[in-house]
């Protein structure tokens, strides 16, 4: 595999995520690793595996799965790959203690993994096949497993909670970047304050331009806090908030710095917009997982799916397959 960490632009937005050290792509709902039904889903396919077997966790992320699968069973050999410029034993906090053992490979596709044929033993993934071309995964997948291997995944269902909230955070940060949106507006507040540190303190006090700005963002960002407090299960709309304040604390004193806080939040939100977009075309209705179990039947894989409670929500589709 290219080492380039430009090979694969469109992990770039992925890239950046695992970069600021989240475990999981649940971390807004979800305190450290995975728990409950989830972590018991991944012991219970880790526990029928034999000694010293070898686990391959595709689209690891910052290696959540593989991090429970280890924990649990030692003896086991985990790899973790990513199409994203992963590195988990830099991004996440304690990282080279928690992942030793672990082998990562990043920028790395599913359909071109740099291991042996049938020398993976069980092939995990959670939230991470459904991005891939099918076809091309597939058919390296079955290269990888061997006999009697095993493939556990967890899919993105369009019934889950996850679709649900998704589709509503993607929402919220249209509404927030929209053109004339409350970011032009503070924009907008920000250049006044730049005028008035070139022509001096009463340029504001005459400008109507500047006091028409001013209200104008007041009453976005009125809106936007009331939102925030009235739909906390939007975590996207608090954090808005909190990229408001921090740009625009120096704005009076240093214009500058907060232009550029205020187009750095402008990019991590536009960068989560497009991971949520992303997620939302992945998901997987039952008529499309049971043409993906045909698929992997066609493969020598005896498979069946259904829907993974947790905490009695629906957290998308549980699939098990193993081959003949």
């Amino acid at each position: 595999m290219s080492a380039d960490p430009h090979s694969f632009p469109q992990a770039a937005h992925w890239t950046q995520l695992w970069r600021t050290g989240v475990l999981h792509s649940c971390s807004h709902g979800i305190e450290g690793n995975y728990d409950g039904e989830l972590r018991l889903f991944w012991e219970r396919n880790a526990a029928v595996l034999p000694q010293g077997a070898r686990v391959l966790d595709v689209g690891t992320g910052n290696g959540a799965i593989a991090l429970l699968i280890h924990r649990f069973r030692p003896d086991l050999q985990v790899v973790g790959t990513d199409l994203a410029d992963v590195d988990p034993r830099s991004n996440v906090a304690n990282g080279r203690g928690l992942f030793s053992g672990i082998t990562f490979l990043p920028r790395t596709p599913m359909h071109a993994i740099p291991l042996a044929d049938g020398s993976v033993d069980l092939l995990a993934s959670q939230y991470a096949f459904e991005y891939a071309a099918q076809g091309p995964a597939l058919q390296e997948f079955s290269r990888l497993i061997g006999p009697g291997g095993r493939i556990a995944w967890i899919l993105h269902s369009t019934n889950s909670e996850i679709s649900r909230i998704s589709s509503r955070q993607a929402q919220a940060i249209a509404d927030v970047l929209r053109s004339d949106g409350i970011f032009d507006r503070a924009e907008q507040v920000i250049k006044e304050l730049y005028a008035a540190k070139a022509s001096g303190p009463s340029f504001l006090s005459g400008s109507r331009t500047a006091e028409q700005s001013r209200l104008a963002f007041n009453e976005a960002a009125g809106a936007l806090v009331d939102r925030a407090l009235a739909e906390r299960d939007l975590p996207v709309l608090g954090r808005s908030v909190g990229i408001l304040q921090d740009a625009l604390g120096p704005a009076a004193q240093d214009p500058s710095t907060a232009l550029r806080r205020l187009q750095s939040g402008r990019a991590l939100l536009a960068e989560e917009a497009a991971r949520l977009q992303e997620l939302m075309r992945a998901t997987r209705s039952e008529d499309e997982m049971k043409r993906l179990a045909y698929a992997l039947g066609a493969q020598g894989m005896n498979s069946g799916f259904e829907p993974l409670m947790y905490r009695g929500v629906n957290m998308g589709w549980a699939l098990e397959a193993v081959r003949e």
